[in-house]
């Protein structure tokens, strides 16, 4: 090309060649009707770019997506209207993560790692499918059914992307930050009766409070002396005083266990019961009508107690007669259309154990049950692949085995969180699976 071509003039005057020059034109051209759409639908630009930000970034850094399923867990009760259905922010993250995680994946085939005894709970997504199909009203499980397969799926993500203890030292952060900040708010905003909080509903909120407690008290065991071990002490304790106020005797029962555990390990923190003991004290004796409710309701015969054990004879009645397929995957609450019962009409079951068969039948539940039995008892075993722990990594068993615990007794007498109960289940199926992927010899410390 000669110089008197008008394209190295070009570059000249403007530092760009000609086909720079006219990209530059054309996003010159289109910026009034950039600013007209902008104008027009400010927020849903805005949402755009940040939900495209958010995915670069997550691409870039996918360990996120399971901290952002974390933090959502935690505020699941924050819901937004997607027309389709209502989700919550657990739902949202999962929604978010598991494209980011497909994609990550495909750029990243080696290496899957996946949850131990997998096809088990592959052949539950399928007989639950069944139980929606065979049901008496699958219209109205379909959508729970969906929103539980993107659970299943997350948890093979959450399993493949946590690869290492640090890793799970920060969700237990999470865990602590979080639940102070839940405990703290709901103790802040209380008018009196049985505390409620950001998931208005005092059970459900003690369910939260419980799944972060256990984790600080890891966090505190470990922390040495300083203000880290002051701080986690200080937020486990209003946890404490805002789960006893809660007034939920199942998930007393459930956390009490779980400390109980600990501290038959860990002698220390029976100074952090007393401290939480006497600061409850000090409220219950300043509120004598608080204190007058939590005695009531220890006396087991205000009318939840009767209504829970109708529902769970209604369970127990629809098991029996209905043991393969159950009343329909997500249909609890339409198991008078099938079995007889004149009482309780529409509630849950309060009894995850039993709910679960009578919704889903025998042979789904059985085939879940297992996957989690098979995930908890290495947990306990000496000899096992948690053996290849470092010893300054057995704290972390531990805090599973209390969260375990938890949940077992307290599912006795309540009905599991969704999105929450299954990022737990997620976080079993991970630990695992990085104790697995050690070598057979146990590191030294």
């Amino acid at each position: 090309m000669s110089n008197d071509s008008p394209d190295p003039a070009i570059k000249r005057r403007l530092g760009m060649d000609a086909p720079a020059a006219v990209a530059a034109l054309g996003a010159l051209a289109l910026a009034p009707l950039l600013g007209i759409v902008i104008a027009g639908q400010a927020t849903t630009v805005f949402a755009g770019v940040a939900a495209v930000t958010l995915g670069l970034f997550l691409l870039w850094q996918p360990l996120w997506c399971v901290y952002l399923m974390v933090v959502g867990a935690l505020f699941n009760t924050f819901f937004v209207d997607a027309g389709f259905a209502l989700l919550g922010a657990g739902d949202l993250a999962v929604l978010v993560s598991l494209p980011i995680w497909l994609l990550h994946r495909l750029n990243h085939p080696r290496d899957l790692r996946l949850p131990r005894a997998w096809p088990l709970l592959v052949a539950y997504a399928m007989l639950a499918g069944a139980s929606l199909l065979e049901g008496v009203a699958p219209e109205a499980g379909i959508r729970s059914y969906v929103r539980q397969l993107t659970y299943v799926a997350s948890l093979f993500a959450v399993t493949d992307l946590l690869r290492d203890t640090a890793q799970l030292r920060r969700i237990f952060l999470i865990f602590a930050v979080g639940g102070t900040f839940i405990a703290g708010h709901a103790l802040a905003t209380w008018q009196g009766g049985r505390l409620e909080g950001i998931a208005e509903q005092p059970n459900l909120l003690a369910v939260l409070l419980a799944f972060c407690g256990v984790p600080t008290i890891g966090i505190i065991l470990t922390a040495g002396p300083s203000l880290k071990r002051l701080l986690g002490i200080g937020g486990l304790m209003l946890m404490i005083v805002a789960l006893i106020f809660t007034i939920s005797r199942g998930n007393y029962l459930g956390f009490g266990c779980a400390a109980l555990w600990w501290m038959r390990r860990y002698r220390r923190l029976i100074v952090v019961a007393v401290l939480a003991a006497a600061g409850i004290v000090a409220v219950l004796a300043r509120d004598p009508e608080l204190a007058a409710n939590i005695t009531r309701r220890w006396q087991l015969q205000d009318v939840s107690v009767s209504q829970r054990i109708i529902v769970q004879e209604n369970a127990i009645q629809t098991i029996l007669q209905n043991p393969l397929f159950g009343v329909g995957f997500g249909q609890f609450s339409e198991l008078h259309r099938k079995v007889d019962i004149t009482a309780e009409v529409g509630r849950s079951a309060h009894n995850q154990y039993l709910g679960q068969m009578a919704a889903t039948g025998i042979p789904a539940a059985l085939l879940l049950f297992l996957f989690i039995a098979l995930q908890f008892w290495p947990l306990w075993q000496r000899a096992g692949p948690f053996a290849r722990f470092r010893p300054d990594e057995q704290w972390i068993v531990a805090v599973f085995q209390g969260l375990a615990i938890y949940q077992c007794v307290s599912m006795v007498f309540r009905t599991a969180l969704r999105q929450p109960e299954w990022l737990m289940l997620s976080l079993y199926c991970a630990v695992l699976a990085i104790a697995l992927a050690r070598p057979e010899e146990a590191p030294k410390a």
